[in-house]
């Protein structure tokens, strides 16, 4: 229960924030660019950690993102199909290559499949990059995309979505919906079988858990998501290239995700929220960032192995000893 309580009191305050940040900042395209960056950080943070929760790491989130950006751009732009249906179409095109690759890359574990995902981000960066110019763009990629579709009700009401102020609120209601997603499959049975699964996974095996099964699950769903923070993008800034997907944005996400904690829904979030304004501070001094980016997660795991959700813990321990002095 305090640890709840702590967590809702560290995290309410950041959702308030969000909520209000186009009152805040009175509506300034730059500042509501930055936020938006800190939203799509929070997805990505969120559904990183629940696949380091199974044991795995993956290196290729931003090769996700880049697909959902791609299809939802070509759908719309090519197709002619209204941003609400290339949304979700987006998300599945993500999930269903996560479960095409998951096949044969969940046969290996730990480093290996690391590697192996990091070689498929490469593989997904170039091929936007130097595959099919005159439909994905070559390195110069796809301008002119089209903002959200309005939603409107004749007689009642009209919502356009043609301002990073409007376009802020769907990505509220994403990051919800993925927090929200992730938070229910933590903390439902098949969270207890991730997490035996984390622990000893041959155990696990031998009680007759399907590792592959699971862990697919649990890849396609966080990929999915990631995909729809693609998507999202695309459409808000009006513009992709495949410099905006490369194998340090996958880094960088893994780090918000490790920093936050593998065992929390919450502490990857807050993380997630901060790093993009960390980056964001260190734009003066942009080639210095992996630098500094590396030094937070050093220190944060020499402190708290478990990351900022060890935090509580930590705290409570310490808060205890100087008590009993």
């Amino acid at each position: 229960m305090r640890r709840n309580l702590l967590v809702t009191i560290i995290v309410l305050p950041v959702l308030v924030l969000l909520v209000f940040a186009p009152i805040i900042v009175q509506h300034d395209p730059y500042m509501l660019h930055i936020f938006i960056n800190m939203g799509i950080g929070v997805i990505m943070a969120v559904t990183i950690a629940m696949i380091l929760s199974v044991g795995e790491i993956t290196i290729a989130h931003a090769a996700f993102m880049a697909i959902g950006a791609y299809t939802s751009a070509l759908l719309t732009m090519r197709l002619g199909v209204n941003f609400w249906l290339a949304l979700p179409a987006s998300g599945m095109t993500g999930a269903i290559v996560a479960l095409l690759i998951g096949l044969p890359l969940f046969r290996l574990k730990r480093i290996y499949f690391a590697i192996c995902s990091a070689v498929f981000g490469i593989v997904v960066y170039l091929a936007f990059g130097s595959l099919w110019i005159p439909v994905f763009g070559g390195c110069n990629g796809i301008a002119n995309i089209p903002p959200p579709d309005a939603i409107s009700i004749p007689g009642l009401f009209r919502v356009e979505f043609t301002s990073f102020s409007s376009c802020y609120y769907i990505l509220l209601f994403l990051v919800a919906v993925t927090v929200y997603v992730m938070y229910r499959i933590a903390n439902s049975r098949y969270g207890k079988i991730l997490q035996s699964i984390a622990q000893a996974d041959t155990l696990a095996q031998s009680v007759g858990i399907n590792l592959t099964f699971y862990k697919l699950f649990l890849f396609s769903i966080a990929c999915f998501f990631a995909s729809i923070a693609g998507s999202y993008f695309a459409h808000t800034f009006s513009f992709i290239c495949p410099a905006y997907f490369t194998l340090w944005n996958s880094i960088y996400y893994l780090i918000y995700a490790q920093v936050g904690g593998v065992n929390s829904v919450a502490w990857p979030a807050i993380s997630g929220f901060m790093f993009p304004g960390i980056a964001e501070l260190l734009r003066p001094v942009k080639e210095f960032e992996p630098v500094v980016f590396g030094l937070i997660l050093i220190v944060v795991m020499y402190f708290l192995p478990a990351g900022l959700a060890s935090l509580p813990e930590k705290a409570r321990t310490l808060l205890g000893k100087i008590l009993a002095k």
